[in-house]
């Protein structure tokens, strides 16, 4: 049975799911979902291997609080992760992201390496590998457009949060989602203000690219990966699989590439058993340290 609870961290008080005993893994999610994206398999199977697992609502999705300075940064997303491994009482943990869980992974390390054992990233590439292109540009147009912010709140949350289907369907186009599997976003998204916080983080984003603040950031998340890391790219998401290439440069310790066939980008949902088949050996190898 999962628990949900509460904590506070890095000023904010964040609600969970935990599940199981032993050293800590915490499982990251992206948008437009929550932590329940963890609960159907990775999270059972992690817990089963002999782990603490623990499934955050990221900042500003409910029922996780939303912050006061509405800053949804990529450098927040990291001091989140670092704070939440300190009040949950651990030196370290081993950490799984999937979309902008993977981008707070990333942070995480970058900020204080020495407090991740491994990391498993999903469908979102080191922060190294992109390269302004037309591919890119188009792959990721959801970016520019999520800029026009009172008509992209509009999008969102009309229609029962219908777009939330819509990309599903156009990032996991081979994916057959089951029913109820978007009720839980939904739900989130229905709280006040959480949809505008989802939205925040692609705001955020670009007003970070700018001046001396964009140059220090970058040069941050630029740094080469040490950690023992897996990165997974389904071949069907929206995120092209030539930005996984050259992402593999910027990893300097025990690393692993995994191309998902028959995954868009949802993998944990879509193939389950392919990421726990080279999880749990990287976290039976380094997340037990």
């Amino acid at each position: 049975m999962f628990t949900l609870r509460t904590i506070q961290a890095n000023g904010l008080t964040f609600a969970y799911h935990e599940l199981g005993e032993g050293p800590l893994v915490l499982c990251l999610h992206g948008f437009p979902d929550t932590a329940d994206t963890w609960l159907h398999d990775i999270a059972p199977a992690v817990a089963k291997a002999g782990f603490r697992v623990v499934a955050p609502y990221m900042r500003g999705y409910a029922p996780t609080s939303i912050p006061s300075d509405q800053r949804f940064g990529v450098l927040e997303l990291g001091q989140d992760v670092l704070a939440l491994i300190q009040a949950l009482g651990s030196e370290k943990a081993a950490l799984i992201g999937h979309d902008w869980g993977a981008s707070a992974v990333y942070s995480a390390i970058a900020q204080d390496p020495k407090r991740v054992s491994c990391a498993v990233t999903l469908d979102i590439p080191h922060s190294g590998a992109f390269r302004p292109s037309l591919q890119v540009l188009w792959a990721l147009r959801h970016f520019v457009v999520f800029q026009f912010r009172e008509r992209a709140v509009r999008w969102m949350t009309r229609d029962n949060f219908q777009a939330v289907d819509q990309l599903y369907r156009r990032w996991s186009p081979t994916w057959n989602v089951p029913a109820g599997e978007l009720a839980a976003v939904k739900r989130s998204f229905a709280q006040p203000g959480t949809v505008e916080a989802a939205l925040g983080y692609y705001w955020c984003f670009r007003e970070d690219q700018r001046g001396e603040q964009g140059k220090r950031l970058r040069k941050l998340l630029r740094q080469k990966v040490a950690v023992p890391s897996l990165l997974f790219a389904g071949c069907s998401g929206p995120v092209p699989t030539a930005l996984f290439e050259p992402a593999q440069n910027y990893y300097t310790g025990p690393f692993e590439f995994v191309y998902v066939q028959k995954s868009g980008h949802f993998i944990h949902r879509e193939a389950p058993q392919e990421v726990l088949a080279k999880t749990l050996p990287l976290l039976d190898a380094y997340g037990r340290m």
